[in-house]
């Protein structure tokens, strides 16, 4: 699935960090597993959360900021967002999840969103 999306000389020219945020920018949030992306770069599990490691960052913090990111992006684009349309964007499956995850990445509630995409930077 991933591979598709990544040419076969990323690894090659780029870092494990850079890599890994192609293969995330690239794919559905909800099929983001430290293995599938693995698999797209042709490296084991372990040898990616190695290499991840050895930079000083895990697969789930390069997976947070992608969410962070997207969602971001999504709010500043649609305002009304609703949290039916973030399990989409975001890879959820249930809305609660989302509204956690919400309030855990950004600190507020689901309902203040709107405040979030003001305080952004242009």
């Amino acid at each position: 699935m991933a591979k598709q999306i990544i040419p076969a000389t990323l690894t090659a020219t780029h870092g494990i960090v850079a890599d890994v945020k192609a293969v995330l920018g690239g794919c559905d949030l909800g099929l983001a597993k430290a293995a599938v992306v693995g698999d797209a770069l042709d490296l084991s599990l372990r040898s990616l959360h190695r290499k991840l490691s050895a930079e000083g960052v895990s697969f789930g913090d390069l997976l947070e900021r992608e969410r962070q990111q997207r969602c971001l992006l999504a709010l500043a684009t649609q305002p009304d967002l609703t949290v039916s349309q973030a399990m989409d964007v975001l890879g959820f499956e249930a809305e609660g999840a989302v509204r956690r995850w919400f309030s855990d990445a950004f600190d507020m509630n689901w309902r203040h969103r709107k405040q979030l995409v003001r305080h952004q930077p242009a």
